[in-house]
């Protein structure tokens, strides 16, 4: 027990505080982001493959009973991690880095084994693709429409892999 508390500590004191902006809560903000920091699997696999983000923001808005923000995690190499929701059931987490996402096999690995631990059936056998600017926008959906669950590749004019997300909006 002792040594779990310690690692834990140890864990929070490594990971950046979150700078609150646009006027949010500041301590709503540092309970979602240090949720994250402890319970995302994408998070973990990030810091896993990457080490600790050196930066953290975000905003956080509660008003009666909702909760709508987003929080931002940046790494040294200017990859960034954010989620967004908003009630009742919104939510979109977005892993980016303009040179290109490293790893990507395993990046995609992480985010099917991620959808799937939500629940989200997403068809990986169906691709949808568009122009995007110069790039590429491949698409996987949930086969069921009521979940609308969306898993986003993002290729930029150079065919490099710049970009994925997965969105869920009941």
């Amino acid at each position: 027990m002792f040594a779990a508390a310690l690692l834990l500590s140890a864990s929070a004191a490594a990971a950046p505080a979150c700078t609150s902006v646009d006027k949010g809560n500041a301590a709503a903000l540092a309970t979602r982001a240090n949720d994250i920091r402890n319970d995302d699997g994408i998070y973990k696999f990030l810091v896993k493959a990457n080490g600790s983000p050196g930066l953290c923001k975000g905003s956080i808005v509660t008003a009666a009973a909702q909760v709508d923000g987003w929080v931002e995690f940046t790494w040294p190499d200017r990859s960034v991690l954010q989620t967004q929701f908003m009630a009742p059931e919104i939510f979109k987490l977005r892993y980016s880095r303009a040179a290109g996402l490293r790893q990507p096999s395993e990046l995609l690995a992480a985010f099917r084994e991620y959808a799937a631990g939500r629940g989200i059936s997403i068809n990986w056998d169906v691709p949808h693709k568009e122009a995007q600017g110069d790039g590429e926008v491949v698409e996987y959906r949930d086969n069921d429409p009521g979940m609308n669950g969306v898993v986003r590749l993002t290729y930029d004019k150079d065919r490099r892999f710049v970009s994925i997300s997965l969105s869920i909006a009941p």
